[in-house]
């Protein structure tokens, strides 16, 4: 059976909000049931059998991490890199990925286990379509395939969400500012094709990987989508507190 096997984490961003809010630690190393937002990223992707991670943090989160003694698993490769915006962040895993397709996560992102492995899982299957229906022995219904995956959840009252406008089939037509029910998650799993729209994206001067996601449905890059139950997005300490009695009612009291 075909698998994602390499994975990227974003957690170069300064986390602006989160300190005004009153924070003394960067986002990525923000504690969430007992374990920073980076090491708690990675875990999930080991524990579905993703065992090799590029994780792209700033020199600021570097120094913490090598300070404070934080363990990250043997499978995490982290590269440090002052990226400009989260577009750059995304577009700096092109010097890394080598897999036709991996999972990208932002670091902020805060889902179960059990949603993660439920998202790897409906990815693969909407990615390879084609090998998984070749194994089964039944024909492919449709040829042509999806450039990425991306997870979707109702809006819970993010202040500053991205609606997407989805087509019946579970594929993104199109990103709004306006109100749809669905948000994206944060969790994405993409051909490395994608690295391609680089120099458009920089030539149109984009500068935020929501951008970036737009222009790839704008270059008619087939998007499917996977719904999960409940994201939270960190971006202030009361997301914090909602994202661990979240998890506390999905069962994960302590690490995953």
């Amino acid at each position: 059976m075909v698998k994602l096997t390499q994975g990227a984490i974003l957690a170069a961003g300064r986390g602006q909000r989160l300190r005004a809010s009153g924070a003394t630690f960067p986002k990525a190393l923000a504690p969430v049931c007992g374990e920073p937002l980076l090491v708690r990223q990675a875990r999930l992707m080991d524990r579905v059998g993703i065992k090799e991670v590029y994780a792209i943090v700033n020199s600021e989160i570097f120094e913490r991490i090598k300070r404070d003694r934080i363990s990250l698993l043997p499978t995490v490769k982290l590269v440090v890199r002052d990226t400009a915006n989260s577009m750059e962040t995304m577009l700096a895993f092109a010097d890394y990925i080598v897999a036709s397709h991996f999972v990208a996560i932002t670091v902020d992102a805060v889902l179960s286990a059990r949603d993660f492995s439920k998202f790897c899982t409906s990815a693969a299957e909407k990615l390879f379509k084609a090998e998984y229906s070749s194994q089964m022995g039944t024909p492919a219904t449709n040829d042509r395939t999806f450039g990425g995956i991306v997870g979707v959840t109702r809006w819970q009252g993010d202040p500053t969400p991205l609606f997407t406008t989805v087509s019946p089939d579970a594929e993104i037509t199109s990103f709004t500012q306006g109100h749809q029910n669905l948000v994206t998650a944060g969790i994405f799993a993409f051909s490395t094709n994608i690295f391609a729209l680089g120099s458009v994206a920089r030539s149109k001067g984009l500068n935020a990987l929501r951008q970036l996601l737009a222009l790839m449905v704008e270059q008619s890059v087939r998007l499917g989508t996977v719904e999960l139950d409940e994201v939270v997005d960190v971006d202030e300490m009361a997301d914090l507190e909602r994202a661990e009695q979240m998890l506390r009612e999905a069962g994960e009291q302590n690490s995953v």
